[in-house]
């Protein structure tokens, strides 16, 4: 079965009204070249993403990463990402959390997407987050990490470091 989505260049998709405020203030430096080589689009939901991205070939020859606000996924939503994560290694999906919500975050969290942040990140966190995902390791935010305590799942202590898995 194929995923559908398809991308000549280097994309990454902002799903949402919550990241799409955050996201543009973001800085680039000289050193975030290969982040700003990436071209960035934004939508206001899942279905104008696939409408969008979605083309007749099925590979991906270059990473295509969506940063989706969680509060516009459903259930039903984040079941299709997990498909087409699965389908396809270079589709890189990465939920933003802007309120606390347990039921999505159990399910997105059980989705194994490629990275999970939080509104409470600062800009430099997130910019770590795109470097890390464009990278093809998982990350997770401290931010995210305070919300999953705030829920109250413990997770160990460490450097930042472990948050990032290959």
């Amino acid at each position: 079965m194929c995923s559908n989505l398809f991308t000549r260049t280097q994309d990454a998709w902002l799903v949402g009204p919550s990241i799409s405020a955050v996201w543009p203030a973001i800085p680039l430096t000289k050193s975030d070249q290969n982040i700003s080589a990436w071209r960035f689009r934004q939508v206001a939901d899942w279905e104008t993403f696939r409408r969008n991205a979605g083309k007749t070939g099925c590979i991906l020859p270059k990473r295509l990463v969506l940063l989706a606000d969680v509060s516009v996924l459903t259930h039903d939503t984040i079941f299709q990402i997990r498909q087409y994560r699965e389908q396809n290694p270079l589709f890189a999906p990465v939920v933003y959390f802007d309120q606390p919500d347990l039921g999505k975050f159990i399910h997105t969290f059980n989705s194994d997407l490629a990275g999970y942040s939080s509104a409470t990140d600062s800009e430099e966190e997130m910019v770590r987050l795109l470097r890390a995902v464009f990278a093809g390791k998982h990350y997770y935010t401290p931010g995210f990490c305070r919300l999953v305590e705030d829920l109250g799942f413990p997770i160990a202590k460490g450097d930042e470091d472990k948050y990032i898995k290959n």
